[in-house]
């Protein structure tokens, strides 16, 4: 469905409708739906065991262990 890295089709579709829905007005269904999102974002995240590999110290890579901190960072932030 995704990847370790990215979240599944299905989920970004959700996520742009719910942004496209904010935009255009305030809507309680969207900024819940963006929460729900977010928290299941970081439970995806944390849930691949390439992601908690990058976390750790001896797993630490300069291209994707950025990537991997600032996605879990950015769906805290979006839950």
């Amino acid at each position: 469905m995704g990847t370790a890295l990215s979240a599944p089709v299905v989920m970004l579709a959700a996520q742009a409708w719910a942004i496209v829905a904010l935009f255009r007005r305030p809507d309680t269904a969207a900024e819940r739906a963006l929460g729900g999102l977010g928290a299941t974002m970081v439970a995806g995240y944390l849930a691949e065991r390439l992601v908690r590999q990058r976390l750790a110290p001896p797993g630490w890579d300069t291209a994707e262990t950025p990537v991997v901190a600032a996605g879990i960072c950015l769906a805290a932030v979006m839950a």
